[in-house]
């Protein structure tokens, strides 16, 4: 029966394994990086030249890592940083949007109301 349960888990190591690439630490730092910086200037091309890489290969790998494009995790980021300041903060709205990397107010109300389904300000009001 052991022997069964031994191979059931090397089987089951070896398809996890599948899909890992030489690259994977590297992305972890590198998401880390964009969720510890939610206002810093991130582009596709400049995470891919980070890694050395072209901007598909990036992208490819990325969304194959964590099953989600980079463009969209930034964002999600940005968003998630944005409601625990909404929360936890009473800083204004505007300073939180340029905490978040919006230069503007209107926009960053925008993206966040599409993303949370409430303005930021309402958010706010409901969370408290």
């Amino acid at each position: 029966m052991r022997a069964i349960f031994l191979q059931i888990k090397s089987c089951c190591d070896s398809a996890r394994h599948v899909g890992k690439t030489h690259y994977d630490t590297e992305l972890d730092a590198l998401r880390q990086q964009i969720y510890d910086s939610p206002d810093a200037d991130w582009t596709i091309r400049l995470l891919a030249d980070r890694l050395s890489l072209s901007v598909p290969h990036f992208q490819r790998l990325y969304k194959q890592r964590y099953g989600i494009s980079c463009t969209k995790d930034i964002l999600t980021g940005r968003m998630e940083h944005a409601k625990q300041m909404l929360i936890n903060t009473d800083k204004s709205v505007s300073e939180i949007a340029e905490e978040c990397g919006f230069s503007d107010y209107a926009h960053f109300s925008r993206v966040f109301a599409k993303y949370a389904c409430v303005s930021p300000a309402k958010f706010r009001k409901d969370k408290h």
